[in-house]
């Protein structure tokens, strides 16, 4: 009799190791993304291209997989790290949290800095089958830039984190950097249809998102650290024309 209990106790300590008692979830949102540009003043044709956005989160880690743009954005909170991943080039720009600005690279940041102001109006539409408010961003610099978003309470996402998390992914962009305490002040709510329009010398880009699908799934960890063969470099001047270059808004 002893020794089934032994095989038991055994057999349960070891499971234990493979088996964990609660799976941990991850957040996981999906949104379509279209991109929209200008024809050239020198007589080319406009584009368009479309692709997913996939947002995973927890209370530490965040990453944001732009298949459009062929770029990542990590946030290792637990790390006190993000990493920007331009797959294209092989590249992990790695960058130390709290974050702060290169000294190469204050003098453009400062060029192009942004004045952005938000405004919530009584306007509502639907997104994501959910009743959304407007809410509208504007930030004017060298570039105008104008961010409508539909926000929803209702989701079942972690508003607060969520939005900081993006407002972190965005402080290395300078046109962008500005915008977080903008996000912060969403609350509850995040935006289930967002369209961005950047306007420059006369011509507009416009990035438009929208949610298709949010849900909980088992932690997909190896999304959170940046690929081992790529090449890794600090936030420089170098690499933040490699940003640049990307034309790339997390």
């Amino acid at each position: 009799m002893l020794s089934r209990v032994v095989a038991v106790v055994t057999l349960s300590s070891v499971l234990s190791v493979f088996l964990p008692t609660t799976l941990v979830a991850d957040k996981h949102i999906v949104e379509e993304v279209t991109i929209r540009s200008p024809a050239s003043s020198s007589g080319g044709a406009g584009t368009e291209r479309k692709a997913d956005v996939e947002t995973w989160f927890s209370a530490t880690r965040f990453a944001r997989i732009d298949n459009l743009g062929n770029i990542s954005h990590i946030v290792r909170r637990d790390l006190g790290k993000m990493y920007i991943v331009l797959h294209s080039e092989e590249l992990v720009v790695e960058i130390d949290l709290p974050f702060t600005l290169h000294e190469q690279l204050r003098p453009l940041f400062n060029e192009v800095r942004m004045e952005w102001k938000t405004e919530k109006s009584n306007e509502l539409q639907t997104a994501y089958n959910l009743v959304c408010r407007k809410a509208k961003a504007s930030g004017n610099g060298t570039i105008s830039v104008l961010i409508e978003m539909w926000l929803s309470p209702e989701t079942g996402v972690d508003a607060r984190s969520f939005n900081s998390f993006l407002g972190e992914a965005l402080k290395p962009y300078p046109l962008f950097r500005g915008l977080a305490p903008e996000l912060a002040g969403l609350g509850t709510s995040i935006s289930l249809r967002t369209i961005i329009t950047t306007t420059r010398m006369g011509l507009s880009t416009v990035r438009e998102s929208e949610v298709k699908s949010i849900t909980d799934e088992p932690a997909r960890i190896q999304l959170y650290d940046p690929p081992d063969d790529y090449r890794k470099e600090p936030l420089n001047f170098k690499t933040y024309l490699a940003l640049v270059r990307s034309q790339n808004i997390p």
